[in-house]
Order: C-alpha cells, then sequence, then structure tokens
C-alpha cells in the first residue's frame, strides 16, 4: 500500500456504507449514512469544534473506488457517477462537513488535504484490506470513547480472519500478537475481543440479535479455554464442534454436540433473566465459571431449570441464583458451616468451667474429644492435600 497527501473535493469522496462504526454493512444512502452519522454520542462536540476552525491535523484517509475488491463492491452496491474515492477512515468527520449547518464554515468547492490509500503494484486485495484495517484499527480501537466495544470487536475478528489466510503458518497466538502489536494494544487484549467476538456472531447469526448491553455478559467467554470448550467452541482448531468434518462421529458423538449447541444457544435467555434479576454480566460470569470443569449436561438441565423457574415464579424470585449457585456453593457453604461449628466448640472448650466440682462429668467426653482430634491430625499429616 502507498499513501499520499492529497487535497480532495468533499463532492468526489463517499461515505462507507461498511463502515466499522455500525458493526456491519447498512443498506442506507448516502443521506441516511451522513444523518446516522450525525447523531451519534459525542458528535455535536466534533461539530462545534469543527465550525470554529477546521484542523487537519488528523486527516480524512480515502482510497479510490477503483481499488475496491469485487466483493466490497457487491457490498457497497450503486456508486454515483460523480463519486471516485471512499473513506477508509474518517467517515464521521467527513459527514460533518457534510452538514447543513457547516454551509457558512466552509467552501464545499475547496478541496480538503487527505490521506490517499492506494494499492501497490502486485498487492493482492487482501493484503491491501489488512493493511486499511490496521489504520481504521491504530485510529479507533485506541479510542476508549469512540466506536462501541461490539464494532471494535468485530474490527479485530476480521483482522484476525484476514491475517490467519495470509499467515496461515503461524499459531494462534502469533497471529493475535501480530494484530495487537500493530495496533498498539496488549495480546490479551486482542485475544478477548476475538473471543467474544465469535460468541456474539454465533449467537446473532443462528438465534437472535442482541442489545448492544448486552454484549457485556459475553464476556464469560473471554476467560478460559474450559468455559470456550464448555459451550462448544475449540479453541485450538478456532471453531465450533459442529461446524467441523463430522461425518465419521458416533451417534452418541453427535447428540453431545448438539447439546452443547443447545447449551450456547440457550444463552440469550439466560442474558434476557441475568438482566431483569439485576446480576451483573461480572456476576453471572463468575458463577458459569465454576462450571467448567463440570458435567455440561448438569448446566444444560439447570440453564432449562431457569427458565422454567422464571415462567413459573418471574424475575423477582432469582432463579440464577437459587439454581445456578446452590451447586457451586455447596461446598462453600458446608465450609462456612463448619467453620462455625469449630470455633464455637473452640470458644466451649476455653471456657470450660474446669474449677466446678460438675466439670469432672465431662472427663470421658474431652478424653473422647483429645483421641477424634489426634485422629484428625494424623490423617491430615499423612493427607495434607486431601
Amino acid at each position: 500500500m502507498e499513501e499520499y497527501n492529497r487535497g480532495i473535493l468533499v463532492k468526489e469522496i463517499m461515505l462507507d456504507k461498511n463502515n466499522p462504526r455500525f458493526g456491519g454493512g447498512v443498506n442506507c444512502t448516502q443521506e441516511e449514512i451522513k444523518d446516522r452519522l450525525i447523531h451519534a454520542p459525542k458528535v455535536r462536540e466534533l461539530l462545534v469544534g469543527m465550525r470554529a476552525g477546521l484542523v487537519w491535523s488528523n486527516k480524512i484517509s480515502v482510497m479510490l473506488i477503483s481499488d475496491l475488491s469485487k466483493n466490497e463492491l457487491d457490498i457497497i452496491g450503486e456508486i454515483p457517477l460523480d463519486k471516485k474515492y471512499i473513506v477508509v477512515d474518517g467517515n464521521t468527520r467527513l459527514a460533518c462537513i457534510l452538514e447543513n449547518s457547516m454551509k457558512g464554515s466552509y467552501d464545499i468547492n475547496k478541496p480538503i488535504p487527505v490521506n490517499l490509500l492506494v494499492k501497490a503494484k502486485g498487492e493482492s486485495d487482501i493484503e491491501f484490506l489488512l493493511k486499511r484495517k490496521r489504520i481504521q484499527g491504530i485510529n479507533n480501537i485506541m479510542i476508549v470513547t469512540d466506536w462501541h466495544e461490539i464494532p471494535k470487536s468485530k474490527h479485530l475478528y476480521d483482522t484476525y480472519m484476514i491475517t490467519k489466510k495470509i499467515e496461515h503458518n503461524k499459531s494462534e497466538n502469533q497471529i493475535f500478537k501480530k494484530i495487537g502489536e500493530d495496533i498498539g494494544i496488549s495480546l490479551a487484549r486482542t485475544k478477548s475481543a476475538v473471543f467474544r467476538y465469535v460468541f456474539y456472531k454465533e449467537l446473532v447469526e443462528n438465534v437472535q440479535e442482541l442489545d448492544r448491553n448486552d454484549y457485556k455478559y459475553l464476556e464469560v467467554f473471554e476467560v478460559s479455554y474450559g468455559i470456550r470448550a464448555l459451550f462448544g467452541y475449540s479453541t485450538d482448531k478456532g471453531k465450533f464442534i459442529w461446524d467441523m468434518d463430522n461425518d465419521k462421529l458416533s451417534e452418541e458423538e453427535e447428540e453431545t454436540i448438539e447439546k452443547r449447541k443447545e447449551l450456547l444457544y440457550a444463552f440469550p435467555k439466560i442474558i434476557e433473566i441475568a438482566i431483569n434479576e439485576n446480576i451483573s454480566s461480572k456476576t453471572l460470569r463468575d458463577i458459569i465459571c465454576e462450571y467448567k470443569n463440570k458435567d455440561f449436561e448438569d448446566l444444560l438441565q439447570k440453564f432449562k431449570d431457569i427458565q422454567d423457574y422464571r415462567d413459573a415464579f418471574g424475575y423477582a424470585a432469582n432463579g440464577i441464583r437459587s439454581i445456578l449457585e446452590s451447586d457451586v456453593n455447596q461446598e462453600e457453604e458446608e465450609l462456612k458451616h463448619l467453620k462455625q461449628k469449630v470455633d464455637a466448640a473452640i470458644k466451649t472448650l476455653r471456657q470450660f468451667p474446669i474449677n466446678e466440682k460438675y466439670a469432672v462429668i465431662f472427663k470421658n467426653k474431652l478424653i473422647e474429644i483429645n483421641k477424634s482430634s489426634e485422629k484428625l491430625l494424623k490423617y491430615l499429616e499423612m493427607y495434607p492435600n486431601a
């Protein structure tokens, strides 16, 4: 890819309907895209600043429409005759320039300075796309208040998929590391965003749309290999197990795959119930993480029980805690009660009325306590990790 500083007329530039900010392509006209961008959060501040005097220290990046791949052209559809360029980064800034309230502040007939990205000789479509993704990532993923988490994650996921095609000999971690280094974020943050989007994509394509505010509840899938495997995703293969070659599986193995799919596809309902029961995404994450080493069929049944519980008693009954936490916290509760009993026993012995005449009655009981304590101590010394 080659980059040039140019002055280009605004009327020659298209807004990108496949703008990563939208989290996916939108079927809108140029005017509708402009209005959608103008009414986004925090754009009013940008408009005010631009009316005060355009500063081009951070130029809009554009590319020639003729350099788009066939697939990209198919997504864009009909191209107005007067358009020669399309925005790569800076759609919101261009939308501000096109806004009616900017007419007194900017001469539409004068060219604006842009960063023109040109496909290099011999460069493939996918290589050119990856380099454009890098520019978008640097300018937007690093800015916390710009894109929502969904388009940020989608952008990293798209970059991950493109990089896998180009760098197919590299390991998953090497790919994540490269993506992160290219735009200045950590390997861990890159992996987390990609894995969360993998599950989001699977659910919205096969189950139902998720509200933007529900997206945080998918953080559970970032946590560990074990949790992803529990819900049917192979981190090593980079696929859900039902998307693999399953021709030679036994009937039992096929049934297991279907049940894991059912478990994942039930998750949007669990999110809905969690929200209505005022359970935070982190609380739900922590509860479900306790099941990573348990039988997935048990968790599937509990998901069904939670929905039945909700139908019978409503959201006020707090079904998620009463059903999911019942087994998860059983050991913790048992430990708590045992500690209370042991503490009470120690307190009783410390306050034992040794000087009273009736104390002798308890001599045999104290001997029994002493023998039991010695046996327990010997056992704990022999099996310290039991």
